[in-house]
């Protein structure tokens, strides 16, 4: 199981609206609890799509203009937000005591709360700035910013060492052809291997168990590497590259290439356990760009 988020709890109108510490998302359904409003009513309204596309564009979130062709905006929910704009709302069912209800991104839980309370969203702003403030310690801001250069080092070099090794591997024996499914299911055999001397399981246990934690569906398409910590994300990187380092010096198969490096890089005590997921990269990039153009922090 994944570690308990840190929330804050603020009372409101005899209500309890809390934030999550980790990416400052703020409860939704509790925020209309306090002043009596229907979430779902905000949600089925033509400025509030416009307002979760507009904010997607400015952190640089991906999202398929095509899903919302021909949407009948009366007819949203915020399940449905959950599937356009993943990284932008939460929800999960249940009550608000077991992690139950819908969360905001915190440029989206200031506009929920001008829509309930003209006053109440100049005290969500506040808890904004707040968050961001507090977020931003010199220690916390090193670690972001180490994660994002880890995980752009491994999409960059790391992973892809590895993955031309394999090819090279694959054409050195005559069995290499882009096309077919034996060289994918080769590609995905190594890929699995790595996952599991790391983690115990295959990317397609983590992706069904991340899907439970955060209540929704994660796609086929969707990395799970971009929910590693810091230090898995580390570990994975090192066995890419000593494993890549293995097959081109020794030419040895890559599963065992792979053993190797785990001998080679990981402690001599290291036990593999099922990762402790943690936020999804792409909010600690938009965090680290907010923070630095709200004057929290220096650009360099």
């Amino acid at each position: 199981m994944g570690k308990k988020v840190e929330k804050a709890s603020r009372e409101v109108n005899g209500v309890i609206v809390e934030q999550r510490m980790p990416d400052g998302f703020i409860d939704g359904t509790a925020m209309c609890s306090a002043y009596s409003r229907d979430l779902t009513q905000w949600f089925r309204t033509k400025d509030t799509l416009d307002l979760f596309c507009a904010l997607a564009i400015d952190l640089g979130i991906d999202f398929n203009p095509v899903d919302l062709q021909d949407l009948d905006v009366t007819k949203l929910s915020a399940s449905k937000y959950v599937k356009l704009f993943p990284d932008l709302v939460y929800s999960r069912r249940g009550s608000p005591g077991t992690g139950g209800g819908t969360w905001l991104h915190p440029d989206l839980a200031i506009q929920l709360a001008q829509w309930c309370n003209k006053l109440f969203a100049i005290q969500v702003s506040r808890w904004v700035r707040e968050w961001m403030t507090s977020a931003y310690n010199p220690v916390s801001f090193e670690a972001d910013m180490e994660r994002v250069a880890i995980r752009d080092e491994l999409k960059e070099n790391r992973r892809r060492a590895l993955t031309d090794q394999v090819k090279f591997f694959l054409e050195a024996v005559g069995k290499y052809d882009s096309s077919s499914k034996e060289t994918r299911m080769f590609f995905s055999r190594v890929h699995d291997e790595l996952n599991l001397v790391l983690t115990t399981e295959r990317a397609s246990e983590m992706r069904i168990r991340l899907s439970s934690q955060l209540g929704k569906e994660i796609s086929d398409s969707e990395l799970i590497r971009d929910y590693f910590p810091i230090i898995d994300l580390t570990n994975y990187a090192a066995l890419c590259q000593a494993a890549a380092n293995n097959m081109e010096n020794n030419g040895v198969h890559p599963i065992n290439a792979i053993r190797l490096a785990v001998r080679q890089v990981l402690p001599s005590n290291y036990i593999a356990k099922p990762i402790d997921f943690t936020e999804r990269i792409a909010l600690v990039r938009s965090r680290i760009e907010q923070a630095k153009s709200r004057g929290i922090l220096p650009d360099s």
